[in-house]
């Protein structure tokens, strides 16, 4: 802010910076009547704009005092017309002095302090923040992990903050996380107690930014579900033929609530002739990760055994047999005794051959089958551990 040399006129010059140390040319408006004698400046977004304004003030009267309104582009809003220019809007302190924009009383809104001790340093104005809260969910048992994300904006520029923002449950604190380059931070936890929870995101703020906080966010913590699992099939029907005599599926144990117990599987309900079975029979799962087996059910292919022969005799053999019998009674009757050694001889040989032909005879066979009828059975895998139970169906058909 300077007096123009010629007319003596107040100007206000300003020149964007380019980040190296280096500015472009200023842009000066110069005010018609607002004379530089005890004229002081203050900076400040005083219409909450998200823009800075720039107030003039003087001990002279109100024609020496008023704010422009910053367009938020280095040049600014003016009044009155094209050869009597003035601020947009009158402004009166009636002191004289250097002029500071600050918060003075706390809420939210830049006051000017102005006063006859000249101010050899000015603070800039701190740009103003919001911080909003999300969570992931808004209710979970004990125990789970809950994610918080605090988000902090700036108002007016681009720029976005630095620094840290803390977490807090009611009065206490229960963590903390730094700004990323996205202007968020994070913070898990699995300590939160049974009941409701209110949980609050602080910006601390920094040399640039001021501090700002987000509204309460409820969490409400239950009791814990208790542990448990899933089974599942991964075919719920098949077809077994004599060309295709095995059917498999994949069998499933998905944990819940951090199940982490050891689960035998069966499989029941295998039609006659057909076996079933699931490999392997046991499987834990980590509590996260499910865990997988296979069922397998065969169905044998037809046959037929032939069985051991079974002693039939002929009617002829029956026959002979009674002859030779009495053949032998009368031998025995009639020979003498001398020659009785002799026709014992004979009987005994005659009796070995009709042993022989007896064996010999007609014999049968009987034959026995091992298959499974053509049909649809219903099987069903089990998963046991301990007390809990869960079970899948599965359709066979079988060709």
């Amino acid at each position: 802010m300077q007096p123009d040399t010629v007319s003596g006129n107040l100007q206000i010059a300003i020149a964007l910076g380019n980040g190296d140390g280096t500015f472009n040319a200023p842009t000066t408006t110069t005010y018609a009547a607002q004379y530089i004698n005890g004229n002081s400046i203050a900076v400040a977004d005083f219409n909450g704009d998200g823009k800075l304004d720039v107030a003039t003030s003087s001990f002279i009267g109100p024609s020496g005092s008023g704010i422009s309104f910053g367009n938020g582009d280095g040049t600014l809003q003016t009044g009155g017309t094209s050869s009597n220019i003035t601020p947009a809007q009158a402004l009166y302190i009636g002191t004289y002095g250097a002029s500071i924009a600050l918060d003075l009383n706390g809420d939210g809104k830049p006051d000017i302090l102005n006063s006859t001790v000249e101010l050899l340093e000015q603070t800039p104005p701190l740009n103003p923040t919001i911080t909003s809260l999300t969570t992931s969910a808004p209710s979970a048992p004990v125990g789970a992990n809950l994610t918080f994300m605090a988000t902090v904006s700036p108002v007016s520029v681009s720029t976005l903050p630095t620094g840290t923002v803390t977490f807090t449950d009611g009065a206490t604190t229960i963590g903390s996380g730094s700004l990323d380059g996205t202007g968020k931070a994070t913070f898990s936890t699995t300590s939160l107690a049974l009941g409701n929870h209110s949980i609050v995101a602080t910006y601390a703020g920094n040399t640039t930014f001021s501090p700002s906080q987000s509204a309460a966010a409820t969490i409400v913590i239950t009791a814990a579900l208790p542990a448990d699992f899933t089974l599942s099939l991964a075919a719920s029907s098949g077809t077994a033929t004599k060309a295709s005599p095995s059917v498999t599926s994949g069998v499933t144990i998905t944990p819940v609530n951090g199940f982490n117990q050891q689960t035998s599987l069966t499989c029941t309900g295998a039609p006659q002739g057909a076996t079933c079975s699931v490999s392997p029979a046991t499987v834990t799962p980590d509590g996260t990760n499910a865990s997988t087996a296979t069922m397998t059910i065969s169905i044998p292919a037809t046959s037929a055994a032939l069985s051991k022969p079974e002693p039939n005799p002929t009617s002829s053999g029956k026959v002979m047999l009674a002859l030779l019998g009495g053949a032998a009674l009368f031998v025995l009757g009639s020979f003498r005794k001398r020659r009785r050694l002799f026709a014992s001889l004979f009987l005994v040989l005659a009796l070995l051959g009709c042993s022989a032909l007896v064996s010999c005879g007609g014999g049968g066979t009987q034959t026995s089958t091992s298959k499974t009828l053509a049909g649809t059975y219903s099987l069903t895998v089990t998963g046991t551990a301990g007390s809990t139970t869960h079970s899948a169906d599965f359709t066979l058909n079988v060709q």
